[in-house]
This record gives C-alpha cells, sequence and structure tokens, in this order.
C-alpha cells in the first residue's frame, strides 16, 4: 500500500497481517443484525468521528512495526 512500511504488514495474525484485518471499503459498513430481535449491530463506524478509521490504521501500523523491532531484539531459543 502506498506509504505504508513493508515491515507494517510482517506482523501477523494467522494468514493476514495486522493492517488486513482492519474493514475497509465494503466492510466498512452496518451489517444487519443475524437475530433482528436481539437489537444488536454490527457497525464499525464511530458517530461523530470520522477520522476514526485513519486514525487505527495509524494505530495498527504503530504497533506493528513496534512489535516486529521487539521481536528482532529477542534472543533466539535454543532447544536441547
Amino acid at each position: 500500500m502506498l506509504g505504508i512500511p513493508a515491515a507494517a504488514f510482517e506482523y501477523r495474525f494467522g494468514n493476514r497481517s495486522a493492517l488486513e484485518w482492519i474493514p475497509i471499503g465494503d466492510q466498512h459498513s452496518a451489517v444487519s443484525p443475524p437475530f433482528p430481535r436481539s437489537g444488536i449491530v454490527n457497525d464499525p463506524n464511530r458517530p461523530g468521528d470520522d477520522h476514526y478509521i485513519l486514525r487505527l490504521i495509524g494505530q495498527v501500523i504503530t504497533v506493528s512495526l513496534e512489535t516486529q523491532q521487539i521481536i528482532g531484539t529477542l534472543p533466539s531459543l535454543n532447544f536441547v
């Protein structure tokens, strides 16, 4: 992605990077609940906070890069 360091994509959860777990585009919209009577709505948007998703992406990039840096300083494990 443009402007995002490649190292940010190296921090992974399962088979996807942390950034790939962020719902963007068509995924970033309210979804009707599977059980309408529950009243629960799966809505990743934050009313009144137009910059929420941009801040979230920045935070995930920061955590990904700092975690990679920490992991890089850990000693290797030697199993005997």
